[in-house]
């Protein structure tokens, strides 16, 4: 009895201090990081003027008003509810709902630091679920270290912007692996969160459906059905129409390796090409202007020319970029470290084939799935997969172990 109270005791000592190191590693590394002001300010004067039943509204002085301040003072700073508004469309607005939610929980800080505070809340219930759902010791600490209080992944937890969301799914779907049992009706709320995510990150609809599509295929055709129709329908009804394209992203893309093109993984590096070819000017941003349909359709013009021209360079490079999103990311100009992270990228993809490991394969594969094919696995792309990438690596080395353990007897 009295070892059981003792270990009992010990184990609530260490959760408490785990919990304490990582609300002092979430405020360590909480460097003030943010978006443009004209990227953010649009969600939170959004969020400042929303009702249910209201389009998407900003107030276009004072995101202008915002856009001016200190990085400090734009973390502090709470946009009021004005009559002068302008109806927005450019970005997803599922951000634009959960600065909503964050204002009114923390309704005495900043619009900003509100979102940091919400995800850093996220960010520890998910952390420590998963943590307590996993059954060795070692795993805990392993997974602790590498995600938990990882600087990498806290640079994101403390990044108020859409990017962090995208563990969600991850988070979500790592929880019903360890739990290994049904979950019946729950799959309901399961496709009413993802519709969420969805409008808040649309490129991560594949790796949504996946995992949707996986838990149905355990739960019953019945209930995977109703699941999927309920997570599109929404999704479908939730989200506005995004005046954004991509063809900016896939031509800037081709700029992540060397190419003969002169092209730079910048966003100048359209705007460039743009600005000099024609007799207009691109400037770029988070906003509509007269010139962004002009400009969509030139740079599109663009990219197709260089895949016609240049089909191996696009294969290389999506080639590249996939195996990465299986390793540690893309880092701007850092190619031996790209390099390296491919190598691991190759190591993991393999490892999980020659175990048998196809659902953690397939996962990790979707979630970059949306932008691998022209864009570089950098961490605010890939920071849903960080989860899935470790998880996956904690299995495959369980089964190395093991398997050495066997040779060994």
């Amino acid at each position: 009895m009295f070892n059981l109270k003792y270990f009992s005791i010990k184990k609530v000592i260490i959760f408490i201090l785990a919990i304490v190191l990582l609300f002092f590693s979430m405020k360590f590394f909480e460097k003030q990081q943010m978006m443009t002001g004209e990227c953010s300010s649009a969600y939170l004067s959004g969020a400042a003027n929303w009702s249910l039943g209201t389009p998407w509204r900003v107030n276009n002085d004072e995101m202008v008003f915002f856009e001016k301040l200190e990085r400090n003072n734009k973390l502090n700073y709470r946009f009021t509810k004005e009559d002068n508004l302008e109806h927005y469309n450019y970005n997803a607005i599922g951000l634009l709902h959960i600065n909503a939610l964050a204002r009114n929980i923390f309704f005495w800080q900043g619009d900003l630091q509100s979102i940091i505070s919400l995800q850093q809340l996220v960010h520890v219930l998910l952390s420590f679920w998963i943590l307590l759902l996993l059954k060795s010791y070692y795993h805990k600490i392993i997974f602790y270290f590498l995600y938990v209080i990882n600087p990498i992944i806290l640079y994101f937890v403390d990044f108020p912007y859409y990017y962090f969301w995208q563990v969600v799914p991850s988070a979500i779907f790592i929880v019903y692996l360890l739990n290994n049992k049904l979950i019946k009706n729950k799959i309901f709320l399961i496709s009413i969160i993802f519709a969420f995510v969805l409008i808040t990150r649309p490129s991560t609809l594949f790796i949504l459906l996946f995992i949707l599509g996986y838990i149905g295929y355990q739960e019953g055709k019945i209930r995977a059905v109703i699941a999927m129709v309920l997570f599109l329908g929404l999704g479908s009804l939730l989200k506005p129409s995004a005046s954004y394209e991509g063809w900016h992203t896939m031509y800037v893309g081709i700029g992540a390796y060397q190419n003969k093109y002169g092209i730079e993984m910048k966003d100048r590096s359209g705007f460039q090409v743009f600005n000099r070819e024609t007799d207009k000017v691109m400037i770029g941003g988070c906003k509509q202007n007269d010139n962004s349909r002009i400009y969509n359709d030139f740079i599109k013009k663009k990219y197709f020319n260089i895949l016609k021209e240049s089909p191996l360079l696009l294969a290389k490079n999506a080639l590249l970029n996939i195996l990465q999103s299986y390793g540690i990311g893309y880092k701007v100009n850092m190619m031996n470290l790209n390099y390296l992270s491919s190598f691991f990228g190759f190591l993991l993809i393999f490892l999980l084939l020659y175990f048998n490991q196809y659902t953690l394969f397939f996962a990790i594969g979707f979630a970059g799935a949306s932008f691998t094919p022209y864009f570089p696995p950098i961490g605010a792309y890939m920071f849903g997969s960080y989860m899935l990438i470790i998880f996956a690596w904690l299995v495959v080395g369980t089964k190395i172990l093991n398997k050495i353990r066997k040779v060994g007897v």
